[in-house]
């Protein structure tokens, strides 16, 4: 039995001894540093397009001349929505940006107004008959007779006026600066063009007349 024990003390001797050699031919780990994330620099350079869709207001002025001269004059509000697409691109140098972009915008603004102007009558006069005199015949005596004068009516005119702005679009470049990462301050101008449609109503003493206008508008600032 003394024997038995101390052959398998010998044999995991023997093994340890074995893992242990075998442990110090491997390699020994060398340890590497991680290296350092930085967050890329954004950059506006680059295509871009997009999609809009808001609230717009504004104001249109409407001038009435009656045989080119001036007569009347009238403004309203013109709010309503809009929404459109736009593309562009930007070139970024350092902090500044340079960029061009356009647009194309569909709207519901409209805006109406109406001018009502009253023109008083002129009373008419009855005629003067003139001085008759018997012989030889009935007639009257030249410069007595006065035929009547018929009266002006009153006038009530009442223009209505509507403008709509069916579509507009602009053209524009822009200048920015870029003072944190994802940041861009900038100011932008070019032209702006659109469609107008005036639409106006005269009622004059009931009679009733109706026309429109539709034009494309420009605008440059």
């Amino acid at each position: 039995m003394r024997n038995l024990f101390l052959s398998a003390t010998l044999a995991v001797s023997a093994i340890v001894s074995s893992g242990a050699a075998q442990a110090a031919d491997l390699p020994v780990r060398t340890y590497t540093k991680a290296p350092i994330v930085v967050d890329p620099v954004y950059n506006w350079t680059g295509f871009y397009v997009g999609a809009n869709l808001g609230w717009s207001f504004g104001r249109s002025r409407t001038d009435v001349t009656i045989a080119g001269a001036p007569f009347a004059s009238t403004s309203q509000r013109m709010d309503g929505i809009l929404g459109g697409l736009q593309a562009g691109y930007n070139w970024q140098s350092g902090r500044a940006v340079f960029g061009l972009e356009t647009d194309i915008q569909a709207t519901d603004q409209k805006g109406s107004s109406s001018i009502v102007d009253f023109i008083p009558g002129t009373p008419g006069t009855p005629a003067i008959p003139c001085i008759l005199f018997d012989p030889p015949a009935p007639a009257c005596i030249i410069g007595t007779g006065i035929p009547a004068v018929p009266g002006i009516p009153a006038i009530t005119g009442i223009a209505t006026y509507q403008n709509k702005l069916p579509w507009f679009g602009t053209f524009r470049g822009r200048l920015g600066f870029t003072p944190a990462d994802r940041w861009l301050l900038y100011v932008t101008g070019g032209l702006a063009y659109g469609e107008v449609t005036t639409s106006e109503t005269l009622n004059v003493n009931g009679a009733v007349v109706a026309f429109s206008t539709d034009r494309t508008r420009w605008d440059g600032r």
